[in-house]
Formats: structure tokens, sequence, C-alpha cells
């Protein structure tokens, strides 16, 4: 038969297949893929890393305002015994008391450095000013960027100061913190 035949008539003529890829498309297209995959990576990275910091930072503000209620316990318990107000150096033991030394120290002991009337502890400084009619027991932090600033005296609860203070050599002025019975404003 022939193709002009009634029989070729139904049949049709295919294209050639297409050329052969070039051997670089499949490496090209994996190392898109991958790259895209570590720019998504990348991505959550950078949204996730500063969630954790302000997680970091809330754990060590909860840190800070769990000693300063513990300096209030310890000062509580330090004026049963004395009939006075300790400063942090004798609430930790260092420092005699009328002579002698108090039977141990009131104040957490591990992770601590006490550097002069200063108490460094999870990140964060702590002082006590202390005068005839109360104590103001502070605590700020050590390193720049931190929020919490606080202060608390013989009852109540710690009150958060707009101050700003960082580094164990300077903190809030002394007089900033209310002393007596009233816990500061």
């Amino acid at each position: 038969m022939r193709p002009s035949s009634p029989g070729f008539r139904h049949l049709r003529v295919l294209p050639p297949p297409p050329p052969p890829r070039p051997w670089w498309h499949f490496p090209a297209i994996v190392g898109g893929v991958l790259l895209a995959l570590g720019l998504l990576v990348l991505w959550i990275a950078a949204w996730g890393l500063p969630a954790m910091r302000v997680a970091g930072q809330a754990q060590l503000e909860r840190e800070a305002i769990s000693t300063l209620r513990r300096i209030q316990w310890a000062e509580g318990r330090y004026r049963e015994e004395t009939g006075e107000w300790g400063t942090i150096r004798q609430l930790a033991g260092v420092d005699p008391v009328d002579g002698a030394t108090l039977g141990g120290s009131l104040l957490p002991t591990v992770g601590v450095e006490l550097h002069g009337q200063v108490l460094f502890h999870e990140g964060y400084c702590f002082r006590i000013d202390v005068e005839a009619d109360g104590y103001g027991a502070w605590a700020w932090p050590h390193a720049p960027g931190a929020q919490l600033v606080a202060c608390i005296g013989p009852t109540g609860d710690p009150v958060l100061t707009p101050l700003e203070a960082h580094g164990c050599e300077g903190g809030p002025p002394p007089s900033a913190c209310g002393k007596g019975a009233a816990n500061p404003p």
C-alpha cells in the first residue's frame, strides 16, 4: 500500500523527539531547591531568635524578682535576730554582725558573686541601701538591653522603675528607692 491509498489516511506522522536535556539541568534544579530551603531556614531563624531572646530575658527577670523577694525575706529574718537592717554582705554571711558572723548566708549562694556592696546573680546586680527607717533593695541588669530595674522595700511587692541602669559598677541612685514601711511609689 502506498501512502496515498485509503488505508494510510488515519495514520499521523509524529514529530521527532526533543533533543536530550543538557547534563547540568538536574544539579541546577537540586541546587535551587537546596538554596530555597536554606533561605527558608534562615528566615525562620531570624524570626525565632528574637522570640527566644525575649523568652530568655523574661526568665532572667523572673529570677531577679525571685532574688529580690529572697532579699526581703532575709532582711526580715536578719532584723528579727539583730534588731537592725542588714547590708548585702551581712545577709550573705561575709561581714560580722556585732562581732560575730551570721550562722550562714541568708541569700542564694550558687552562682553568686559578691563585689563590694553589690551581689551579682543570674545576670542581674543587687544592692541594698540601708537607713535607720528601712531599706531599699535594688535589682538591675548587668548587660545593656535588659529592661527590668526593680526595687523592693520592707513590705509590699517589687516595683518596676523607669530608671536606666546596667553594669554592676553603677546602678540606680541610692535615694531613688523608697524607705520605711511603705513600698516605693
